[in-house]
């Protein structure tokens, strides 16, 4: 059973709701944090389990994003730039064994957009999570696209979230992701983050085609139903 699950569903009950319900509420478009992420996709009998560790810094106001991913103790990073010619640069590393390859798209790579909820979810629920005046006030929110729906616990005032969870069940296959969000600032602590390791600037590194890593993908459709921090 998910943290969701376990959570009491009063979708009929008007006392949850409140003046200060959010609908259609965005992010900021700059925010860095540490999002916790498992998923589980079964399809044709088989199931697959992956779970991972974003550190993210994203800064949408200068179009940059700094990302490490971890997976079975192995953590790959990327850092996205956009310049003022509308182009970019993408460098993918592995701090462990230096190695960084370069891709230079056209256009910027970064999506511009922050993260925003529809307007059109059902507010589930209001919550106190904890205890005492240091009790965290949030609302839960349930958004249904084609097969996939997505519940959305948020912190309202700021939009931050602080567990995302969507399912999608078909004849073909199920998809279950659970997003849980820590450590949030609406700032960048370090911007540094930005600044690639200084081996990401050898010759040898490779330009053109964008390389493929393993885990680099993985979790951002998860983390965010229907959105992309790249485009």
């Amino acid at each position: 059973m998910s943290p969701i699950d376990m959570l009491p569903l009063w979708r009929n009950d008007e006392n949850t709701f409140r003046d200060d319900t959010v609908k259609g509420c965005c992010m900021s478009k700059v925010w860095a944090g540490t999002v916790f992420v498992g998923v589980t996709v079964e399809e044709e009998g088989k199931k697959q389990t992956y779970h991972a560790m974003y550190t993210i810094n994203i800064d949408l106001v200068n179009l940059r994003i700094a990302q490490d991913v971890t997976v079975n103790n192995v953590t790959q990073s990327t850092i996205a730039l956009c310049d003022k010619s509308g182009g970019g640069t993408v460098y993918y590393f592995t701090r462990a064994t230096k190695q960084c390859r370069k891709y230079k798209p056209p256009q910027c790579p970064i999506n511009p957009d922050p993260l925003c909820f529809p307007s059109n979810g059902n507010l589930i629920a209001s919550l106190s999570l904890g205890a005492g005046p240091g009790a965290l006030w949030t609302q839960l929110w349930g958004y249904r696209a084609g097969e996939m729906a997505t519940d959305v616990l948020l912190t309202p005032g700021n939009c931050v979230p602080v567990f995302i969870e969507s399912e999608r069940n078909s004849a073909q296959s199920t998809f279950y992701s659970g997003s849980l969000f820590s450590n949030v600032t609406l700032s960048i602590p370090d911007p540094s983050v930005f600044t690639p390791p200084p081996y990401c600037s050898q010759e040898e590194n490779e330009e053109g085609e964008a390389p493929t890593f393993d885990h680099h993908d993985l979790g951002i459709n998860a983390i965010f139903p229907k959105f992309s921090l790249f485009r």
